[in-house]
C-alpha cells in the first residue's frame, strides 16, 4: 500500500536489527522469505511507504542495504542489552525526534497498519494493544525517552514492556484477526515454514 506525500510522516522509521537470533540459527534480517526477499527487505519497504527516512539500528550481519536505498545503520553504543541497546543508539543519533521503530523479524505489518500509529497521536510513546497481548514493537518512540532508557540499561532493569508499563503511553487497539497477525514475529524456522505455507495458500 503507497501513500501520497500528505501521508507521509515527517519522522524517521527505525528498524532494530541486532539480536542475537538463536532461535532461528542465523541472523533473522537475512531469512528469505515466501517471495525470495530477506525479511529485513519486506520492512523497509513498509516503512518507505510512510516514513520521510529509514534506518536500520544494530548488527545487521546478515543484511547490507542496497545501492541507492540510502538507509544509514546505526550501531550500539552499548552491547548486549537486549533491545535497549538499540533504542539507546537510535535515541542519541540525533537523527529525529521522533521514530516508528519495528522488528527486523515482524515482516508482515504493512503500511495500512503502520499509518495508525502515526495519526492523531497524544501521547509519545504509542503502541499497539490486542486482546492477546501487548507488544512493545511497532512502536513510536521519542528522543526525550533517551534518559530513561540509559537509567534502565545502569541499572539492569532491562524489561522494556516493563518501562513501557510505568510510563505515561498511548496505545491504538487492535481487534480484527487480520490485523493483530500483521504484528506475528518470525523466530524460529518454524515460524518461517507456517508463515511461508500461509502466504502460499492465500495467495
Amino acid at each position: 500500500m503507497s501513500f501520497n506525500e500528505n501521508n507521509i510522516w515527517n519522522h524517521t522509521g527505525a528498524i532494530l536489527a541486532g539480536g542475537k537470533s538463536s532461535r532461528m540459527g542465523k541472523p533473522k534480517e537475512s531469512v528469505v522469505l515466501w517471495d525470495e526477499r530477506p525479511m529485513v527487505e519486506h520492512v523497509i519497504g513498509h516503512l518507505k511507504d510512510i516514513c520521510k527516512k529509514v534506518v536500520i539500528v544494530g548488527k545487521c550481519e546478515g543484511y547490507t542495504p542496497k545501492q541507492g536505498d540510502n538507509i544509514e545503520i546505526i550501531h550500539d553504543n552499548i552491547a548486549g542489552k537486549g533491545p535497549l541497546s538499540g533504542l539507546e543508539a537510535l535515541l542519541a543519533s540525533g537523527i529525529d525526534s521522533e521514530y516508528l521503530v519495528i522488528s527486523c523479524d515482524q515482516p508482515l505489518v504493512a503500511s495500512d497498519i503502520l499509518v495508525l500509529l502515526t495519526r492523531d497521536r497524544t501521547i509519545t510513546p504509542r503502541f499497539f494493544l490486542t486482546p492477546e497481548k501487548f507488544t512493545p514493537f511497532p512502536g513510536i518512540y521519542s528522543k526525550s525517552w533517551l534518559p530513561k532508557i540509559r537509567d534502565a540499561i545502569e541499572n539492569e532493569k532491562l524489561s522494556l514492556c516493563k518501562l513501557i508499563n510505568n510510563s505515561p503511553i498511548s496505545y491504538v487497539l487492535l481487534v480484527k484477526k487480520e490485523e493483530v497477525r500483521k504484528l506475528k514475529s518470525i523466530n524460529t524456522p518454524h515460524d518461517l515454514n507456517n508463515i511461508n505455507n500461509e502466504v502460499v495458500l492465500l495467495a
